[in-house]
């Protein structure tokens, strides 16, 4: 019974085995693509590399070492603050020049790209304005205390909100 629904639809898949059903479901769902070769090499992550020298040390040791090496992850603080999407030129100079060595040597950058807007981000206000932060079921801004790179001391970020019908079909804010 559905007190809510007019109408449930239902597709039932069967089949002999596990795999038999779940070849069902994706011929009716879509197949995933298939992975490049590299992301099934070895991926190095740490919690922080600090600089773009750094992390390229540790590339040209796994190299000097005849290591394989496919990934290496930047995770946080690589960035002048929350929300401005961009290598703190500080430590990370030259992220072109960086992305060019690494590709020279046979190894992609992964950067992991924080959905959270710092109130001061470069971004903030255009975001707040469009309304492509996320917001609670009150209208009340989720947002939490974090350190961040500037300013110095506790920042209340908002969560950038990747489902706004606006913002989800455009390249981003910068």
């Amino acid at each position: 019974m559905a007190e809510a629904a007019r109408q449930v639809d239902y597709l039932v898949m069967v089949g002999g085995a596990y795999s038999e059903i779940m070849e069902r479901y994706a011929d009716a769902t879509g197949h995933p693509l298939e992975l490049p070769e590299f992301a099934a090499g070895f991926w190095q992550c740490k919690l922080r590399y600090r600089t773009q020298e750094e992390l390229l040390s540790v590339v040209r040791e796994y190299k000097k070492r005849g290591l394989p090496l496919s990934v290496i992850v930047v995770d946080f603080f690589h960035w002048t603050m929350l929300g401005d999407w961009q290598f703190d030129p500080k430590d990370w100079p030259d992220p072109a020049g960086m992305v060019g060595e690494l590709d020279a040597m046979g190894v992609k950058l992964m950067v992991s790209i924080w959905p959270s807007v710092n109130p001061n981000s470069q971004n903030f206000d255009e975001m707040s304005r469009q309304g492509w932060l996320v917001r609670s079921e009150r209208g009340l801004a989720v947002q939490f205390p974090f350190v961040d790179t500037s300013p110095a001391g506790k920042v209340y970020p908002h969560i950038y909100d990747a489902t706004h019908p606006q913002r989800a079909a455009s390249s981003g804010s910068r």
